[in-house]
């Protein structure tokens, strides 16, 4: 049906609006999505730490008013280490300019975003200002490490209790080592005045600061140090003896012995006699039938048989109680220890853990892949190392034959079983054992090998072979005419060399690195000694190692760290001089001959290249990871007239560089050995 005129002329005028409408929705509709979205500020510390972390990927907007708790510029010359708190809580700022001029207790504006952080979220690209002079929050909530591992406390103002184990200098920074009641944790703080913290040894204190996680590259944490301003957030509850060696000696059977409501553990101080010394390692005694070794980082030298004092924190060792921290003195006397003859059963029976033993085995080779000199033995059943601290002592293995029997005097060392392997009745029970020996004097040829070892018979085998071969080859080219006859030869002669020349490159060079090995270096070594006496030249030889390599074999395998020694050799190589000989001595360990240089200044600048080099990360599946190196230095003939002496002082200049020379080259002195002149005169002789 036909509608009227006029309904035709309303429909005529509503259409364009209809039609308008969902248009206009859809306009409307992206407008909306097309307008950012508006994050609102964060204002408290709480407020900006308690985001999840993908939460604080978002970039908020990020605007603090708080007091500077901590403030270390050293610590990336390009991102400063700032922590600051408020009223709600703490929290870390990644400040977008470096070397801000700040100090702990300002009042200070914080603007910034939010970021993840590389464990928990973190104020990043900040910028801030100060707005007046302030002071640090006098207290904090008491925690213990139980509680820091929940990972809660990130970044927090906390406060702990514990007595200081040891004071160390490393960079810019002092450490204190601090046993809690429920474990060991690490404070630091800047500066370089140890003398204000050498006193703090054995107290008891409670420490104000931030609390700091240790973490992977996966965000996943491995444990806690604590970050605080100075000894302004330092109480002393129970100062350390004025006279640390003048409490009482007790005897060894009475370490850990039960104490009702012993909360914490102090220094205690034991007497014997010296029976093995590891500069900066282990200093071992002796009283009456049982023996205890004690971790100590001093390098003073106490002789073989030398009555010593010794004072240290007692602490849960591999099978039997030892000493941890530990300092020592002569007490005076002499007490000659004579050693325990056993057999590997009484060895491994735990009865004589930390003594000076004498055993006997068969030498069934040398482990090359070991950071320290060892070679494996067996005696019946039982299979057992023996490690030597001196790397003099890695030649002195080497000259003896696979096969052969020997006799080694050194510390008996048990290891026990895992937990769960534990009687019912909460005995240790032994895994395995070791010996420790201390020079070449210690092991003893009691048989020699027949030459026929499995080694000599493969070359024998293969001599004998390639004999065959080219006997062969030459009636097979008598058939032939004689016209090729001479060029057959020549070619049969070319592969004989190129055979032997692989097999002398493999006997004296490492097979992961390529570089010289051991027996090549220190062959080199005595033979540049000879020449730079007659021309009156000097030879600096360089230890290094890598610092953070059992994090990355430990972490990633072996794998990986194979890649990272290689790598670390290709580098080294790159900056080491074409006349210098370059190896690697075993595990982590490298090791750089310089002949005929002119002075120490050379050599000192070559070991920083070394280390320069290793400054850059390495890339492994994407990730960066450090591991720098340490170098010591020893220079012929100012520090030793000897190979053996070289090496030892070289060695011992590597463990100062491990321990207080970061970033720098340790050099020897008369400081770190006690040999003195007498290492002088035997080197000459």
């Amino acid at each position: 049906m036909r509608r009227p005129a006029a309904a035709r002329a309303i429909n005529s005028r509503r259409a364009p609006g209809l039609l308008f409408l969902p248009a206009l929705s859809s306009g409307l509709l992206l407008l909306a999505q097309s307008r950012p979205i508006v994050l609102p500020a964060l204002t408290t510390a709480r407020a900006a730490h308690q985001l999840t972390v993908e939460e604080s990927r978002r970039a908020y907007p990020v605007r603090l008013r708080a007091v500077v708790t901590f403030y270390d510029a050293y610590a990336d010359p390009k991102h400063p280490a700032l922590f600051v708190s408020d009223s709600t809580g703490s929290i870390f700022v990644a400040l977008s300019a470096p070397a801000i001029p700040l100090k702990t207790g300002q009042f200070i504006e914080v603007t910034g975003v939010s970021g993840p952080g590389d464990f928990a979220p973190i104020v990043d690209h900040a910028d801030a200002r100060v707005i007046a002079e302030s002071h640090l929050p006098a207290t904090a909530p008491a925690v213990s490490l139980t509680q820091l591992l929940t990972g809660k406390e990130d970044g927090q103002w906390v406060e702990v209790e514990g007595v200081v184990h040891a004071v160390v200098g490393s960079g810019k920074n002092i450490v204190l080592k601090l046993a809690l009641s429920d474990g060991e944790i690490a404070a630091a703080t800047v500066g370089d005045d140890r003398g204000n913290y050498e006193p703090l040894v054995d107290a008891r204190i409670r420490l104000r600061g931030n609390a700091a996680p240790l973490y992977t590259h996966k965000r996943q944490m491995t444990g806690w140090h604590l970050l605080f301003p100075g000894t302004e957030t330092v109480n002393v509850e129970e100062p350390a003896p004025v006279r640390p060696f003048a409490s009482p000696v007790i005897h060894f059977d009475s370490l850990l012995s039960y104490s009702p409501n012993s909360a914490f553990r102090h220094r205690v101080q034991v007497r014997g006699a010296t029976t093995f010394f590891w500069p900066g390692r282990m200093l071992c005694l002796q009283d009456g039938s049982q023996g205890l070794c004690a971790q100590t980082d001093k390098i003073s030298p106490v002789r073989p048989g030398e009555m010593a004092d010794v004072i240290g924190f007692p602490s849960v060792g591999d099978f039997s109680p030892t000493l941890t921290d530990a300092d020592y003195k002569a007490s005076g006397g002499t007490q000659p220890v004579p050693p325990l003859v056993v057999t590997a059963a009484q060895a491994f029976s735990g009865d004589h853990d930390a003594e000076l033993v004498e055993i006997q085995g068969q030498l069934l080779g040398e482990e090359l892949a070991a950071a320290d000199p060892t070679i494996i033995l067996s005696a019946g059943k039982f299979v057992f190392r023996v490690v030597g601290y001196n790397h003099s002592l890695a030649r002195s293995f080497l000259n003896i034959g696979e096969g052969s029997t020997i006799k080694v005097t050194g510390i008996c060392l048990v290891r026990a079983a895992a937990r769960e392997d534990i009687g019912r009745y909460g005995f240790p029970v032994p895994e395995s054992f070791r010996i420790l020996v201390g020079s070449p004097a210690d092991v003893a040829v009691v048989q020699k090998s027949s030459w026929w070892t499995a080694a000599h018979t493969l070359r024998v085998l293969a001599a004998a072979l390639l004999i065959i071969f080219l006997t062969a080859g030459a009636l097979f080219l008598q058939l032939q005419r004689g016209v090729r006859t001479a060029l057959e030869l020549r070619r049969s002669r070319e592969i004989t060399r190129r055979a032997l020349e692989q097999m002398e490159h493999q006997a004296h060079h490492d097979s992961l690195t390529g570089l010289a090995n051991r027996l090549l270096f220190e062959k080199s070594l005595g033979g540049a000694l000879a020449q730079a006496e007659r021309t009156g030249r000097q030879v600096g030889l360089l230890y290094m190692d890598l610092d953070r390599f059992k994090i990355v074999n430990d972490t990633l395998g072996h794998a990986a760290g194979d890649w990272v020694l290689r790598q670390a050799a290709e580098r080294f190589t790159s900056v080491s001089p074409q006349h210098g000989i370059l190896a690697r001595l075993g595990g982590d360990e490298f090791a750089l001959m310089l002949p005929g240089i002119a002075g120490r200044a050379q050599a000192e600048v070559t070991g920083q290249r070394l280390i320069d080099v290793l400054s850059a990360p390495f890339e492994i599946d994407g990730s960066p990871w450090h591991c720098p190196a340490s170098v010591g230095l020893s220079v012929f003939p100012e520090d030793a007239l000897s190979a053996a002496a070289l090496q030892r002082n070289a060695d011992a200049a590597l463990y100062r560089a491990k321990r207080t020379c970061s970033g720098q080259v340790a050099t020897f002195d008369r400081s770190m050995s006690g040999e003195g002149e007498r290492d002088v005169l035997i080197g000459k002789a």
